[in-house]
């Protein structure tokens, strides 16, 4: 039902782009049938998401006449070649997961418009905390190749596991350091090819925020009940990375057009336990409905600005207008989609460590459901979301996903079939994300608020 009901407005929001003479679909020379479909949508739905809108209706009008998202983007960039961006992050996510943080990105540090460096840092509500850096070098080697370094730590009391075999959820620590290296190089007709090797050292232990120290000796004896895959353990692993990439995608965040397809080969070797092997294949593509551009004139975007900060549903009955169908649905829009296949295997009689099995909801997006809540050997995923502009870099989403979790790829059933859908939006410029929100639903736990700075992709 309340698909149906974002139906309707999405229609709505969508009206903002029909500037022609509408038809109109209701008259008093209509019959019985017409009337019995118009009373409830102009009695009961219009009504419903007037009430909606009245909290969002301040905020948005103050937002498009102070010229909010304009002036902050101009705010978070300086240099002389508007190449440095400083901006402060946030994850609003449920409980403890929300974190604070900032961005600093320079663009063209040392070489002119040939290098990148960047560093973050995010701190979570209980205290936990990240901080990354890294750096990408263009044009290398007569300029063929281009390298990038990266460095990352990470600081957390209590980071969840579930094991799929017993399925019983473990919580540890986790004070793990990672560093990467690698080396890439663009081939002729948009494919490219990299290599490179990471050194992540790995540190487990016990979560003495959900654990008392004298209770941990009876964490261990359950583990023991279970196979030894690392858990509350130090270690490291070795990963060999060959990736081949194929891309044709017009821009890297505002892409309109075209496609990505990246096929990577991963081969882990752990110190103390079985060294296991890793498959993945990511393939999207963007298709731009309509023979209009996606990116709005300055005209346009204040007659989108002046409609969104007034609209109030009082055109919902349209809906049912034929004649409007195309220009609502199938005029510049983007329709994206996005598909992912990962597995892992191990290579010896030891069983794999828990870092070679896969979690969906972080590269993975299954937007409804909680990040650790689905762990295996692999997964396939299929999402779809729709795209329209609302105003200059704002886009309006519309997302449905498919996830099958499986232990064998050989053996991928409906009982392992998850769905997520909602809406929201997202805010970015051709060359930098800068955040989205959005609601998640799903059939088992409700929905999920979602606010953040790292794209869905």
């Amino acid at each position: 039902m309340f698909r149906i009901l974002f139906v309707f407005m999405l229609f709505s929001v969508c009206l903002a782009e029909d500037k022609t003479d509408s038809v109109t679909f209701f008259d008093h020379t209509q019959g019985i049938a017409v009337k019995l479909v118009k009373w409830p949508l102009e009695n009961v739905v219009q009504p419903a998401f007037n009430t909606l809108l009245l909290p969002i209706k301040p905020p948005l009008r103050y937002t498009f006449e102070e010229k909010v998202i304009e002036r902050g983007v101009d705010l978070l960039t300086f240099g002389g070649g508007k190449n440095i961006n400083v901006f402060p992050t946030m994850k609003l996510l449920s409980g403890r997961n929300t974190s604070l943080g900032l961005s600093y990105i320079h663009r063209s540090l040392f070489y002119k418009d040939r290098d990148r460096f960047s560093l973050k840092f995010a701190a979570m509500l209980d205290r936990d905390w990240t901080l990354s850096s890294s750096y990408l070098k263009k044009d290398l080697l007569a300029q063929k190749y281009h390298s990038k370094t990266s460095f990352s730590i990470l600081n957390s009391k209590d980071i969840e596991f579930f094991h799929p075999n017993d399925s019983i959820t473990w919580v540890q620590s986790d004070s793990s350091y990672y560093a990467s290296m690698e080396v890439s190089r663009a081939l002729p007709n948009f494919w490219g090819i990299s290599v490179g090797l990471n050194y992540d050292k790995r540190n487990y232990d016990i979560a003495t925020v959900t654990v008392k120290p004298e209770e941990s000796s009876e964490v261990y004896d359950s583990f023991k009940k279970v196979d030894d895959i690392g858990l509350f353990s130090s270690f490291y692993e070795l990963p060999f990375i060959l990736s081949v990439n194929y891309n044709t995608k017009n821009s890297e965040y505002a892409a309109t057009e075209g496609l990505r397809w990246n096929t990577k080969y991963i081969y882990s070797y752990v110190s103390r336990f079985g060294n296991y092997s890793r498959l993945e294949s990511v393939f999207e593509s963007y298709t731009l409905l309509g023979n209009k551009t996606y990116k709005l004139s300055h005209k346009e975007n204040r007659e989108y600005q002046n409609y969104l900060k007034n609209f109030g549903f009082n055109n919902i009955a349209e809906i049912v207008d034929p004649n409007k169908f195309k220009n609502v649905f199938l005029q510049r829009k983007i329709l994206l989609n996005y598909i992912r296949f990962v597995t892992s295997w191990k290579g010896e009689e030891q069983p794999m460590a828990f870092t070679g099995y896969n979690r969906l909801g972080q590269s993975a997006p299954l937007r409804g459901y909680p990040s650790s809540r689905f762990i295996n050997r692999g997964y396939l995923l299929w999402s779809a979301e729709y795209r329209w502009p609302l105003i200059r870099r704002v886009d309006g989403t519309f997302f449905n996903e498919y996830a099958f979790l499986f232990q064998n790829p050989e053996k991928i059933g409906f009982e392992g079939l998850y769905n997520s859908w909602g809406f929201g939006f997202r805010v970015r410029t051709s060359s930098l994300f800068l955040t989205r929100g959005q609601v998640a639903f799903h059939g088992l736990d409700g929905f999920k608020l979602i606010l953040t700075v790292s794209a869905a992709y």
